[in-house]
């Protein structure tokens, strides 16, 4: 901060901009560590903006995405939570968390979030969602190269190398993950260069999405 000021910076990245409640993080993770129930006031997007919600919750894991601050951990008293984790994005909290200390932490199971997270780009996880096998097909010499250096997934693996083939001139890969709006926007990020092979039912959602943001183009 010291060296920005004085115009001298060396280091910078994309989240040197400014984040909403992004003090709170030291805070939260010492709580975490120390293992404290926390009673935060939040407001969902999908509310009106006077309508607050008073969330108690066991914290267990700060994540971020995409330049995003997000608390994981298990709501008290919710008997869901062992099955599904609660996500509590830092900008969407209205003021400092609160400890309670009249409630018994409960820490989440070993290895509960390498699994929650395993299949997932982002952080957004259905408690029914499918995963699936997806092919993804890399136009372009650099698109594929892009995407071999800067993975999709870590599940990825190269398929079918770069080359010209009988139809054209591509390569593949696979990820094995869940079909969520993180993933979707990955793909369609890269406009042209990336296109979904398969399976059928995720390429028609790709269909589906492309076709709508091209009536806005009409």
């Amino acid at each position: 901060k010291k060296k920005k000021e004085d115009g001298e910076q060396v280091l910078s990245a994309s989240l040197d901009r400014k984040l909403k409640n992004i003090e709170l993080l030291p805070f939260l993770y010492e709580k975490i560590i120390q293992k404290k129930v926390l009673q935060i006031e939040y407001k969902p997007y999908d509310e009106e903006c006077q309508t607050l919600t008073t969330l108690t919750i066991h914290p267990h894991i700060l994540k971020e995405f995409n330049g995003r601050w997000y608390l994981f951990g298990s709501y008290d008293g919710d008997e869901s939570s062992s099955m599904l984790a609660h996500k509590v994005a830092l900008d969407r909290i209205c003021e400092k968390p609160q400890i309670c200390n009249d409630v018994t932490y409960q820490s989440a199971p070993k290895g509960f979030y390498d699994e929650y997270f395993k299949n997932l780009v982002g952080v957004t996880h259905d408690k029914d969602a499918t995963v699936y096998t997806i092919r993804v097909r890399a136009h372009g010499y650099y698109m594929f190269n892009l995407t071999e250096t800067k993975p999709i997934h870590q599940s990825q693996q190269t398929t079918i190398p770069f080359g010209k083939h009988e139809d054209g001139e591509y390569g593949e890969f696979t990820v094995y993950v869940e079909l969520n709006n993180e993933f979707i926007g990955r793909i369609l990020q890269m406009g042209a260069g990336l296109e979904i092979v398969g399976p059928d039912e995720v390429r028609s959602e790709f269909k589906k999405r492309t076709a709508e943001l091209a009536k806005l183009y009409e």
